[in-house]
């Protein structure tokens, strides 16, 4: 389970509108463990184990347009990143 769901609807609505122009999405990850309020809505003990994504999503003229923070339940998701080196 995650609770990306919101970020990512947020993403899908600016992309579908065109403006403002997306360009990149800066995301910090992390395991943490749960707080009571995350934990009781997981399903999960308070203390286990989750991902945290930070996430900060810009625009063409490099405004931060939307940050998110979104938990993930390690073992039911697979993630790819993938790094830039020098210019894009």
């Amino acid at each position: 389970r995650g609770f990306g769901v919101v970020f990512h609807d947020v993403v899908a609505l600016l992309l579908r509108r065109g403006e403002p122009q997306l360009t990149a999405s800066n995301t910090q990850i992390n395991a943490v463990p749960a707080s009571s309020s995350v934990a009781r809505d997981v399903g999960i003990q308070r203390g286990d184990v989750l991902l945290c994504f930070i996430a900060d999503l810009y625009s063409a003229d490099g405004r931060v347009v939307a940050h998110s923070i979104s938990y993930f339940l390690p073992g039911h998701f697979r993630f790819r990143v993938v790094r830039r080196v020098g210019q894009a």
